[in-house]
């Protein structure tokens, strides 16, 4: 996937952070999204700290919070993605 775009929701813990470092592995630029960017006691994980992973390690990550059930988010997001 070197070269190519991955984008996921959840990929702040469990299976989409799973995915997301697959994605980083195969060499691909992950956009995670989410709605827990920042870490929260409540949490476990988030997505700030899995883009910090993925570019500790050498790939390449952005990390948007959104709320993907508003269409204005969705625009937002894609935005924010296509500029990054």
């Amino acid at each position: 996937m070197k070269g190519e775009a991955g984008g996921l929701t959840g990929g702040e813990r469990g299976l989409g952070k799973a995915t997301a470092q697959r994605l980083d592995a195969e060499g691909a630029t992950v956009a995670l999204t989410a709605r827990t960017l920042e870490p929260d006691a409540k949490y476990d994980g988030s997505l700030s700290q899995t883009r910090d992973e993925i570019l500790q390690a050498g790939g390449r990550a952005i990390a948007v919070q959104a709320d993907l059930s508003s269409g204005e988010e969705r625009e937002r997001l894609f935005a924010e993605v296509v500029d990054a």
